[in-house]
């Protein structure tokens, strides 16, 4: 069975209440079935998948981007413009899904998270 746990990249529009018009809004984050999660988007709009990245730890690499973008977010979530960000969004959501994570417990077993280039 293939690995769709990961991080991705969709592209979809909204409607500018005031004008009417469309405009185009990148959506990123994080899914432990990408199949799943792309058939619920498409039940409610039309989301078209752009990049889809395989890993692990999703959380902590969807904090790692989400920190970088949290001027970006449109409505509080993982929605942001996508005139002049896709690139810089693509290259740091790749980025963040090609860290090395290792996981280690000390002797009071408490659970630390690594994270390498």
């Amino acid at each position: 069975m293939k690995n769709l746990k990961g991080l991705y990249i969709c592209k979809t529009y909204w409607k500018n209440l005031r004008t009417g018009k469309m405009f185009p809004v990148l959506k990123y984050g994080k899914t432990s079935n990408i199949e799943t999660r792309m058939y619920y988007y498409n039940k409610n709009a039309t989301y078209k998948l752009l990049a889809f990245f395989p890993c692990d730890f999703i959380d902590i690499r969807e904090r790692l981007v989400q920190e970088q973008y949290d001027e970006y977010r449109l409505t509080r979530s993982e929605h942001m413009i996508y005139e002049n960000n896709f690139k810089s969004l693509y290259e740091d959501v790749r980025k963040a899904s090609s860290y090395k994570i290792t996981k280690s417990k000390n002797r009071n077993g408490a659970i630390s998270h690594w994270i390498t280039d």
